[in-house]
This record gives structure tokens, sequence and C-alpha cells, in this order.
């Protein structure tokens, strides 16, 4: 998607999924990493939708690709396992992830910068109620 106001209704529309799988999914087998994980996921969907208001395109692979790196490192604190080979080959695909970007000028420096703070920042934010 080119522009940002392009991203607004996919934004909505992940946002109303991730409320579902919160609210009708997760509670019937609760498990609560996975339960703040999906949280930490609709708090950057919320913030990239706030960046929005002020048409900033954020890199939403970014945003997911370390998300998902900081709910294994996460995972490897928590469960107290050496996870140190699969959190390694996941930087170098995240490294790969936002190079592609830049590679194809999809997004510009910041945006990858701002998606992997935002990625990093909602998962550390849910990480107290469940660690």
């Amino acid at each position: 998607m080119e522009t940002a106001t392009e991203r607004k209704y996919p934004l909505y529309i992940h946002a109303s999924i991730l409320l579902l799988i919160l609210y009708k999914v997760i509670p019937t087998n609760y498990v609560s990493e996975i339960y703040f994980y999906f949280t930490g996921l609709l708090g950057a969907t919320v913030a990239c939708l706030l960046l929005l208001l002020f048409n900033f395109k954020t890199s939403l692979h970014a945003v997911g690709v370390s998300g998902l790196l900081m709910y294994l490192i996460n995972l490897s604190i928590h469960f107290e396992i050496n996870l140190i080979i699969a959190i390694s080959i996941f930087i170098l695909l995240t490294g790969a992830i936002l190079t592609a970007r830049l590679y194809l000028k999809a997004h510009t420096r910041i945006e990858l910068i701002i998606g992997v703070f935002i990625g990093l920042l909602s998962q550390l934010l849910t990480v107290r109620f469940w660690l």
C-alpha cells in the first residue's frame, strides 16, 4: 500500500480480528502467554493506527517480525530454556526482511526503525503481566 490512508481499513480489520481472538478464542482455553502476545499485537496495531493520523506510514513487516522476535526472547526467559539458536536465526531473518524492505524502496529507514520500536515495545509492555 503506497499511501498511509490506504492502510486504515486493513488495520481496522486486523484490530477487529485480534479483538475477536482475545474475547472469543483464547478465554475458552486460557494460556496467559498467548493472551498477552495477542494483547501486544493489538497494542502495536493501535499504535500504527495512531501514527496514521499523522500520515506516517509505519512498516508493518517490521512491527510483526520484531514483535515475534521479542516474544521468542520472552518465552526463552519465562520457561528458562535455551532458545539461542532460534533467536539468532530469527534475528538474521529480521535483518533480511528489513533489508528487503529497504532494497525494494517500500519504506524509509525511519519507518523501519519506528516499526521495529513499536514491535519490540508492544511485547515488552505486556511481558510484565505474564513473566
